[in-house]
């Protein structure tokens, strides 16, 4: 049982609109001012119908506006009109001091091992996010979709209509859906999906429709970091008899063991050995994430070390040089340090952090 990012939101304003606009005369913006503390006064980032842009807290005003239409609590609507409907026996509104049997326990994740998750009480995500379920509930979910046991026909298709274009992944949104073609595997087919994806600290979730062949691929992880858009699209190579790539191995995880056991020197041959190999890959941000790793081991020279490959591998990222920099001045390599954070400034002039260093390094 997994904790889901809340793909019920929108449907439930759907299916108040429709039954229960007029169950009340209360000044529905008032209270939303007055519950949220929003200031209408502040100007819009655009016009509404302009282009789109995801928000939480949009999400949490349309759980307020489901409560102050139905004069109920968003865990009461959310039980009536979707979960006891659709027999969703183990799914529900997240309460933490709720016993749940068989409930996943969270994991953070940084490349290189795994650790229990910090304390974090998820209620507090409200309607953009409190909601735990399953991958059979979620199933339930999706079938009821093709039916109208929730909403009719046409508020259906007006939600997984396209409603505006997403520029930035691409594709369109819809009322509460992201309708896109995605990947077939490695092939170069595409199909339309209708989907949303989520994240709470260390669980995720992508939930995806297959319209044309009625087929639904839900994945639900309870680490911080899942590769979940890569299964997803090799899934869909395997639903549709195409290509695709099996999952590589980490450079950076595999480097990490090479140097625990054998010494920073027998990393390095490792880590040469290793990008010969197809079944590996190197990510800058993963080797970043290694060589503070070692730094908080007190392992400085190990740190700098690991950066030194992945500048290699990277000679145009500014965050390594940035990082270069600040494990140098902990060796106590000034010079060699205002030299990277120099560089790293060069790339990106709009570094902050490498500025602020410089400056109390007496760098102008």
């Amino acid at each position: 049982m997994v904790k889901c990012k809340c793909f019920f939101k929108l449907l439930l304003c759907g299916i108040v609109s429709f039954n229960q606009w007029s169950a009340t005369e209360q000044n529905t913006e008032e209270i939303l001012i007055q519950k949220i503390g929003l200031n209408s006064k502040e100007p819009l980032l655009f016009e509404p119908g302009e282009r789109f842009e995801y928000s939480n807290c949009g999400y949490n005003l349309l759980g307020y506006i489901i409560e102050t239409i139905t004069r109920k609590s968003y865990q009461e609507v959310l039980e009536e009109k979707i979960f006891k409907p659709l027999n969703m026996q183990n799914s529900g509104y997240y309460r933490h001091k709720t016993v749940l049997k068989n409930r996943s326990s969270g994991y953070s994740n940084n490349f290189i091992d795994y650790k229990n998750s910090n304390y974090f009480d998820f209620s507090n995500a409200y309607a953009s996010g409190a909601i735990y379920s399953t991958v059979d509930d979620m199933f339930l979910f999706d079938q009821a979709l093709y039916s109208e046991k929730l909403l009719p026909k046409s508020l259906l298709d007006l939600a997984f209509s396209k409603q505006v274009a997403d520029k930035e992944y691409g594709g369109y949104y819809g009322y509460g859906w992201e309708i896109i073609e995605k990947p077939i595997g490695n092939s170069d087919s595409k199909i339309e999906t209708i989907s949303h994806s989520g994240s709470l600290p260390d669980y995720c979730a992508v939930f995806t429709r297959i319209p044309s062949t009625q087929t639904t691929i839900i994945i639900l992880g309870n680490t911080g970091r899942a590769w979940l858009n890569a299964i997803t699209q090799s899934t869909l190579a395997i639903l549709n008899n195409e290509t695709y790539n099996l999952p590589k191995k980490s450079v950076a995880k595999a480097l990490f063991n090479a140097i625990n056991e054998g010494g920073i020197e027998f990393g390095k041959i490792e880590f040469k050995n290793l990008l010969a190999e197809n079944s590996y890959y190197v990510d800058e941000n993963e080797m970043n994430v290694l060589s503070y790793v070692f730094l908080q081991e007190d392992k400085a020279e190990t740190s700098a070390s690991v950066l030194e490959l992945a500048i290699e591998q990277f000679p145009n990222s500014f965050n390594l040089y940035d990082s270069y920099g600040e494990v140098l001045l902990n060796l106590g390599e000034k010079e060699k340090a205002i030299e990277n954070y120099k560089k790293s400034i060069e790339l990106n002039p709009d570094n902050k952090h490498g500025i602020e260093v410089l400056k109390e390094l007496g760098v102008e």
